[in-house]
């Protein structure tokens, strides 16, 4: 599994699909990205990063994403969805306006206000903030002391 970071484009509160002529003419707007063919997906988007590694965005059913994105994949992120008039949302349903700072997006509210009403109570409480602290770099084991500090 892991955390999934999606550039998506919505309205009224519906989704609207981000087409793939929409993607390419972004793509090529962008100097140092490049449509790649994928074998399990209509096609990638790859981008150098520092260091000489390379970045990869899935484009797939009107959507474009990846898998747990640094700081750096997540303006890659930011700057694409610019170009595509789009927004880029995490798993937890938190929109991005930059890598390090996340707010709740008018549309995402019906579902978050579902997700919260389905879960017992106090049950979100510990993946939350486990997520967050796991952005922040810090490891389950601090965690789980963490958990027991505040348990007290």
């Amino acid at each position: 599994m892991g955390y999934h970071v999606t550039i998506l484009r919505s309205k009224n509160g519906k989704q609207e699909p981000i087409s793939e002529k929409e993607v390419r003419k972004a793509v090529a707007s962008m100097p140092d990205f490049r449509i790649t063919s994928s074998e399990h997906w209509p096609f990638a988007i790859e981008f150098p990063l520092k260091g000489g590694d390379k970045g990869a965005f899935i484009f797939q059913s009107g959507e474009i994403w990846t898998k747990n994105p640094d700081h750096e994949m997540l303006q890659r992120m930011l700057d694409l969805s610019k170009k595509l008039d789009a927004r880029v949302r995490g798993d937890e349903l938190e929109t991005y306006i930059t890598p390090g700072k996340t707010y709740q997006h008018p549309d995402d509210l019906s579902a978050i206000n579902a997700t919260r009403s389905a879960e017992p109570k106090g049950a979100a409480i510990i993946p939350r903030c486990f997520g967050r602290m796991k952005k922040k770099g810090i490891g389950f084991l601090r965690f789980l002391v963490f958990v027991s500090v505040v348990s007290l």
